[in-house]
């Protein structure tokens, strides 16, 4: 159930995610415990006026995994305006509020290959949702599509090379769409398009898919899966990140 309007939180850290992004931890101030969550749901967080007053408002995914929250929640946040920079400038032991968690964007449970793809800070859901399915089974199938335009614009991309290569049945697939690509790193190259989910998805239509990123992003994820067979009504889930 959502909590009351307002429930106060405090800042554990504020620390860079990647460029022009940050992680934010948070936890609650009321000496209540966390709230439970599923993976890929989100929550209202509200900045505020020195007299504790609200001084805006913006919702974002919840990144951490459920299992693995210890009492708090991170979140990624991308900085584009007056919000996300004034909550960049967050200091341990500062007060926001939180509403939520909300969402119906979350982990299906399924013996199928998980297929996640993240456009950008549309990430931050799939990673919730790739670590906990890792908890919940640590033998499923996950491929991770995660496009970016430069590398220094991947979030937790060290994390994700560390995951992969502890984990056999995760398969990560890092996609740049800029012109500055190391010579070392093994990405594809361009726009996701159907030639890399061919070459990357053994059976289209036994997978279950979750996506995150711009209208256009996963509007074009959605016509290439409905091309390959997939009832993208019952496999596909999608989050919406402007």
């Amino acid at each position: 159930m959502p909590l009351p309007i307002h429930r106060p939180f405090r800042v554990v850290s504020n620390t860079p995610l990647c460029n022009g992004s940050f992680s934010l931890v948070i936890e609650p101030a009321d000496n209540e415990p966390l709230f439970s969550f599923l993976a890929g749901q989100w929550v209202m967080v509200h900045l505020l006026n020195d007299d504790g007053s609200s001084w805006g408002k913006a919702a974002f995914s919840i990144a951490n995994a459920p299992s693995e929250a210890h009492g708090k929640i991170e979140l990624a946040i991308k900085i584009y305006g007056d919000y996300t920079h004034k909550a960049s400038q967050l200091k341990v032991g500062d007060a926001v509020k939180v509403q939520g968690p909300y969402g119906v964007f979350t982990l299906r449970q399924s013996p199928d290959p998980l297929i996640l793809l993240a456009a950008g800070i549309g990430i931050a859901p799939l990673r919730s949702m790739l670590r906990e399915s890792l908890k919940i089974d640590p033998r499923r199938p996950i491929t991770l599509f995660y496009t970016n335009r430069e590398p220094d614009a991947i979030a937790y991309a060290q994390e994700f090379w560390q995951l992969a290569s502890e984990h056999s049945n995760i398969k990560l697939v890092f996609i740049l769409t800029g012109s500055r690509i190391p010579e070392d790193w093994k990405v594809e190259a361009g726009r996701l398009n159907t030639a890399m989910l061919e070459k990357h998805i053994v059976d289209f239509t036994h997978a279950e898919y979750a996506t995150c990123g711009p209208r256009e992003f996963m509007d074009g994820i959605k016509a290439m899966l409905e091309a390959k067979g997939v009832d993208v009504k019952a496999k596909l889930k999608k989050e919406l990140f402007s």
